[in-house]
């Protein structure tokens, strides 16, 4: 894969206009960047913060791709979805008013099964 690819993700969910290519973006950046890399501990400060951004972000485009990453890196490394995902979506997202972001928490939920995560368990 070309080094730093996953500032040209980075660059297409910050400042493209267009949702689907966000999600797309996000689907790549979920299995092919965040999980191999944070697994490999090189650039995990780098992706841990940017994903971080998304999540407390007042946009709720970007809470709703933050949960496109989570999906993908679930599909991806369960493990890295749990360590790195799981907990920061029931501390941050449990209440969050708007349906977008409630609903791709849905498919979050729906994605991963039943007792995988107790934070996620919460928020079902």
């Amino acid at each position: 894969m070309e080094s730093n690819f996953q500032d040209y993700l980075f660059d297409i969910i910050k400042k493209e206009r267009a949702i689907n290519y966000k999600m797309r973006a996000a689907k790549v950046l979920g299995s092919k960047i965040v999980a191999p890399l944070i697994k490999g501990k090189k650039y995990r400060s780098l992706l841990t913060s940017f994903t971080d951004d998304l999540r407390n972000s007042k946009n709720f485009r970007d809470r709703q791709v933050y949960l496109q990453i989570a999906i993908s890196t679930y599909e991806s490394d369960n493990e890295i979805f749990k360590k790195h995902f799981a907990k920061n979506i029931a501390q941050d997202m449990e209440t969050d008013s708007c349906r977008c972001v409630q609903i791709m928490l849905a498919k979050l939920c729906n994605e991963v099964k039943d007792g995988y995560s107790k934070s996620l368990d919460k928020v079902r």
